[in-house]
């Protein structure tokens, strides 16, 4: 938000302030899906692992 309102504001402007605009939004919109899409072709997985008991 506070990136958003700097941009809009002009205090920050060009590649700079675009490139931290598309990392914000990726990571506002990696918090409402609750996943993230660098995990998968990564590899990465959070999911605990079922123990045979």
């Amino acid at each position: 938000a506070l990136i958003g309102v700097l941009y809009f504001a002009g205090i920050i402007g060009g590649t700079l302030a675009i490139v931290l605009l598309i990392v914000a939004g990726i990571f506002i919109l990696t918090s409402f899906v609750g996943f993230c899409p660098l995990y998968f072709p990564l590899g990465i997985s959070t999911k605990g692992r079922k123990s045979k008991a």
